[in-house]
């Protein structure tokens, strides 16, 4: 039982779920997350409970209705999860991911304007130059990997977009230390003191949390060179220049401890994340019949990069991409107090989660829910509580727009540039990096052709 729940509150059970030992379900959850879910579900219908939170209880949704509710939750009774210590470790305190209630909703109001509007015009340019650089090099019958190229794109746009870095030198430098980080933090020792916090300390004196925090100093120090750079400058349009020259409803700016937790935000909330969505759609695009004949006759007619955007069946491939290849597993919420979700009774204390990854896979919701069909979006329009890639209700991702606008001129870029085949055979399955899900392989193209 869960003892915070007990202890707090009269509601005292919990659904169903797998009797295996808890630390089991935690392997099976690192390694792959996807099956328990799957095989959970299969079992113990859409609502369930896992052992896998510090070896503590966690109730999973799959109903829309759930969904609904979950999203539309009051800010007092849903909080951001706080087992995810060693992640607030790496970006801070003032980070969107770990405010609640009044300061949370401050502080996204004064990040919202770097993303949307005219702003997306720079950000555009940026990201289609940057791609273009990256796939230069690529000549007739040459082999390319697809994961770790797309990850040197995305993390040079957001160094070049988001930290505005554009000086040769401090770009290099920049990348190095924030790919560095990346690495430090993305290994298999961040999932583990996730959910159990006591190896954190056990093992604190060990080279690989002395080398973490090493790695974390350089990269504040660069960050914070930037930060001041920017401060002595005429506003940019970069989103650090945005931020530095923002505004609170005091009207008072963001301090600089303030501004380096966001910029780390955005990096670990924009990096992996894009590239591996990237990364995903190339491999549907190519193993899917039909969708790139299709796609390519679509954006061989598109002069402009609003046109591109603005393409209803592009952006349903982005869309059965979003839906098929799930990022993260599920969303997180800590209870507060007290409630009720779909019906089931949940005590405060409880950490809940929203099953996108199962509630993306509904056979009610998705016909033939293992298959890529782009078409399905044209010919509905799914509820935030059906299709939800970036979350919902007030923890919605800020960066939505420019996650879909950067993914989008990757992949127009790519296509309208080569022709490429995958050398894959068997299908790719999903594997754990860090707290996302990633190609089980690093998806492994053929350049066929360069056609401009």
């Amino acid at each position: 039982m869960n003892k915070r729940a007990s202890s707090s509150s009269t509601f005292a059970k919990f659904p169903p779920g797998p009797s295996s030992p808890p630390l089991l379900q935690l392997l099976r959850w690192i390694k792959c997350p996807d099956k328990l879910l799957e095989d959970s579900l299969q079992r113990y219908g859409e609502t369930f409970t896992l052992n896998i939170a510090k070896l503590d209880k966690v109730v999973v949704f799959s109903n829309p209705q759930a969904i609904r509710e979950i999203f539309s939750a009051k800010k007092n009774e849903l909080h951001s999860p706080q087992m995810n210590k060693v992640l607030r470790r790496l970006v801070g305190e003032n980070s969107l991911l770990f405010l609640e209630e009044n300061r949370h909703s401050r502080e996204r109001r004064m990040l919202s304007p770097s993303f949307h509007g005219e702003r997306m015009r720079f950000y555009g340019a940026t990201i289609r130059e940057t791609t273009e650089n990256f796939t230069e090099s690529w000549s007739e019958n040459k082999a390319v990997t697809m994961h770790s190229t797309m990850q040197a794109i995305s993390l040079e746009i957001i160094v070049k977009a988001v930290f505005g870095v554009r000086n040769p030198k401090r770009l290099q430098l920049g990348k190095g230390l924030l790919l560095d980080l990346m690495k430090s933090f993305g290994g298999v020792s961040f999932f583990f003191t996730m959910f159990l916090p006591f190896l954190q300390n056990y093992l604190g004196s060990f080279s690989i949390w002395k080398k973490q925090k090493e790695i974390l100093d350089k990269v504040d120090e660069f960050i914070y060179e930037e930060i001041a750079s920017r401060r002595e400058e005429e506003e940019g349009e970069d989103i650090l220049s945005i931020l530095v020259s923002a505004r609170d409803e005091d009207g008072n700016p963001p301090t600089d401890a303030q501004l380096r937790d966001q910029l780390l935000t955005l990096l670990i909330a924009g990096h992996e994340t894009t590239a591996t969505s990237s990364t995903w759609a190339l491999y549907w695009i190519h193993r899917t019949e039909g969708v790139l004949t299709k796609l390519k006759k679509e954006l061989s007619a598109l002069s402009s990069l609003e046109e591109v955007m603005q393409n209803k069946y592009f952006d349903a491939v982005c869309k059965e991409v979003l839906r098929l290849a799930s990022i993260a597993p599920a969303i997180p919420r800590l209870v507060q107090k007290d409630m009720t979700i779909d019906g089931q009774k949940i005590s405060a204390g409880t950490t809940i989660m929203a099953g996108l990854y199962l509630t993306h896979r509904r056979e009610d919701l998705y016909p033939e829910p293992h298959k890529f069909i782009p078409e399905r979006f044209l010919e509905k329009k799914y509820s935030s509580y059906e299709f939800f890639p970036f979350g919902g209700g007030v923890r919605r991702c800020i960066g939505e727009a420019f996650a879909l606008y950067e993914m989008k001129i990757i992949l127009a870029t790519i296509l309208q540039k080569f022709e490429l085949e995958l050398t894959e055979k068997k299908p790719v399955g999903f594997a754990r990096r860090a707290i996302l899900l990633a190609p089980s392989s690093g998806i492994h193209m053929l350049v066929k052709k360069r056609l401009s």
